[in-house]
């Protein structure tokens, strides 16, 4: 079921309950669909609240997940400065740190994403980041 806001040609206000907006306006089409508080059957569809309030939440949600990545940036950014970078040994030192044979602590550096994949199946989790020219992490 659809519930529509109406209005008659009156003024009045009220809402019709519809299987869809074709019903809706087959009815009104018709002359079945009257005001309840006048008779009248010339009756428009008003605005929804919630059709008008779509645009605002998608302009909304797209800010929220702007942010939300600028946050995750962020957060990247800094984690990648404080790593340690252990070059061509991350896959042999994130598994030795998994393993408890290396200290724990956060580390960076090359693999391909098979690699990676495989440390993920094992359990380690890795964060494949792109290489990046500069002291930023794109």
């Amino acid at each position: 079921m659809k519930v529509f806001d109406l209005c008659c040609s009156s003024g009045h206000r009220f809402e019709g309950w519809f299987a869809s907006l074709e019903e809706l306006e087959h009815q009104r089409d018709s002359g079945l669909l009257t005001c309840p508080e006048c008779g009248s059957s010339e009756v428009q569809r008003l605005p929804n609240a919630a059709h008008i309030a779509t645009e605002r939440m998608r302009e909304a949600e797209a800010e929220k997940l702007a942010e939300a990545r600028r946050a995750l940036m962020a957060a990247v950014r800094d984690q990648a400065e404080r790593a340690e970078d252990v070059g061509d040994r991350f896959v042999d030192e994130s598994r030795a740190i998994a393993r408890n044979r290396a200290p724990q602590r956060v580390i960076k550096g090359r693999c391909s994403v098979e690699q990676a994949e495989e440390l993920w199946e094992e359990g380690i989790a890795v964060l494949p980041v792109p290489e990046s020219s500069g002291k930023t992490i794109n």
